[in-house]
């Protein structure tokens, strides 16, 4: 009967180092994991951080853009126009065809 105990005791001995192993080996693998979604998390916050400071950035410039462009909008009157060399229109075509188009090539020729 001793021999019985004696392999009775080395397959307990045995399936309890396995299971340590595999326990051990499950720990590692589930902190690995967990460090790593910690690391995405942390360099997913880092880079909507500078994102958003990007985009206050692009805003601002956007703001003094259209400052800008308000501002001139209102320096522009008629006689500023004349003044760079634009004129009054007399006509009131505003849209030319292409038969008017193939008159004035034919007129031409």
């Amino acid at each position: 009967m001793t021999s019985i105990s004696r392999t009775i005791k080395y397959d307990n001995v045995t399936n309890y180092r396995r299971a340590v192993l595999v326990l051990t080996a499950l720990f590692v693998l589930l902190v690995a994991w967990y460090i790593y979604l910690v690391n995405s998390t942390i360099f997913g916050a880092v880079s909507r951080e500078r994102q958003l400071g990007v985009l206050a950035d692009l805003q601002s410039e956007v703001v003094a853009l259209e400052g800008d462009y308000l501002g001139l909008a209102n320096n522009i009157s008629l006689e500023h126009a004349r003044t760079l060399g634009f004129q009054d229109v007399d006509s009131k075509t505003l849209i030319a065809s292409d038969y008017e188009a193939e008159k004035l090539a034919q007129a031409s020729l």
